[in-house]
């Protein structure tokens, strides 16, 4: 389970759960931290929808079934999606000067706390009219925002 939001504490965390009902353990270091600036995730983190795997086993006694491995250590490497947050972009909101973004992280099939790989520019950011929001008539300017 990757939990978290960076207005709470400084990023995402990792759970983990033998059964994923309960006894949840969080392990102590973030998964994803916010960074600093230049970044398009240096104000804001918040956990997107569940990762997902990336690679189908080649496995031919498997053929058929939904077993997913990667390529190097047979445990699937995940895509996660996260919404972030940068600010200096002023708004007709007052006091409003984020804007939200959506990065991506893969994270390693057989130990997801390690990051292998985070994106350095975001995969999606406010372009449109109804995203950018440069009047009053919209409630919130500059977001684009990933659930699942």
């Amino acid at each position: 389970l990757i939990w978290g939001d960076s207005s709470i504490d400084m990023g995402l965390h990792l759970a983990s759960s033998p059964d994923g009902i309960r006894n949840w353990t969080t392990k102590e270091q973030l998964l994803l931290p916010v960074r600093k600036s230049p970044f398009f995730d240096s104000h804001l983190v918040e956990s997107g929808p569940p990762p997902l795997p990336l690679y189908p086993n080649t496995n031919k006694s498997n053929i058929g079934k939904r077993t997913i491995t990667s390529k190097d250590n047979g445990s699937a490497h995940y895509f996660f999606i996260y919404n972030s947050a940068r600010s200096g972009f002023p708004s007709p909101k007052p006091g409003y000067d984020l804007q939200y973004n959506i990065g991506f992280a893969i994270l390693n099939g057989s130990d997801p706390s390690h990051v292998l790989q985070r994106s350095s520019t975001p995969i999606l950011s406010p372009e449109l009219d109804w995203e950018v929001g440069n009047s009053t008539s919209y409630l919130t300017p500059n977001v684009v925002f990933c659930e699942g």
